[in-house]
């Protein structure tokens, strides 16, 4: 029987792991850096061909900031939306209330944004 991976990281001090499940058989990431809205492309970009795994604690993702305010923040930021998709899961996973995880799995919402720099 294979052993259980796990993943390893650091959050506000506290050491936290959890079981590590690959679709492709990837071993865990030996470094995880905790990111949140703070943390800027370049430098998550830079971490990930570092080798470093990218542990995401946005806004969104967490419900503290609403699809307004997301807009809000592109505007302040110079950008205008182009378009966007938004994408709900279909493996049978997320449609299965068996599995543990169905709850999380059926509320996850991938969001692709085209964004432009706003012209004057």
């Amino acid at each position: 029987m294979e052993a259980r991976q796990v993943v390893r990281w650091t959050e506000a001090g506290t050491e936290h792991s959890a079981r590590w499940r690959s679709e492709n058989g990837a071993p865990p990431p030996r470094c995880v850096e905790v990111a949140d809205d703070r943390m800027t492309a370049d430098d998550a970009y830079h971490l990930a061909c570092e080798g470093t795994a990218v542990l995401w604690r946005g806004a969104e993702h967490l419900g503290l900031r609403s699809r307004a305010e997301l807009f809000a923040a592109f505007d302040a930021a110079g950008l205008e939306t182009i378009a966007w998709s938004d994408v709900r899961p279909r493996h049978p996973r997320a449609t299965d209330p068996a599995d543990p995880l169905h709850a999380a799995r059926a509320a996850e919402v991938t969001s692709l944004w085209r964004l432009r720099v706003r012209r004057v």
